[in-house]
């Protein structure tokens, strides 16, 4: 018994018949995309955590990126850079700088900076791009600055 779907939001034009063959095929192109979907995934949250440390995408960095196999934490990722040389620590505070001078530079500091999107903000981001199409994907990952430069 074959049935065919009405519904236009849907992906497939038929829904699987009691075929076992089409039924395989199904359930194995599902499959692949699944795999796919979810190596994805998994770039991006691995560059995303990059990104929060502070890790660039380029020079000597990118090899470093490449090459990375510790955990996908960004503190860990930042104590790995630091120990390879590849971004420098800041500085420790100077003692004969007044607390109050180096607090209000940290201030300035922190205020020009642009703050990462929360975690989670940054998922649903990137699933509502996703669900967009690979392009709507990739244009979010080139302004996130999660894409190589060519």
């Amino acid at each position: 018994m074959s049935t065919v779907t009405t519904d236009p939001a849907s992906t497939d034009t038929e829904q699987p018949n009691d075929d076992p063959a089409g039924l395989r095929k199904q359930l194995k192109e599902r499959g692949e995309r699944l795999s796919a979907l979810e190596a994805e995934n998994a770039t991006l949250k691995r560059n995303a955590a990059f990104s929060e440390a502070g890790i660039p995408a380029d020079g000597a960095a990118k090899w470093f990126r490449q090459g990375y196999d510790g955990e996908l934490t960004a503190e860990a990722i930042k104590a790995a850079a630091e120990a390879d040389g590849i971004i420098t620590p800041p500085p420790p505070p100077d003692p004969d700088t007044p607390l109050a001078e180096q607090q209000a530079h940290a201030e300035a500091d922190a205020a020009t900076a642009t703050p990462p999107p929360a975690p989670k903000e940054f998922e649903a981001q990137m699933a509502e791009a996703a669900s967009k199409g690979p392009a709507a994907l990739n244009a979010f990952m080139e302004k996130a600055g999660l894409t190589d430069p060519q």
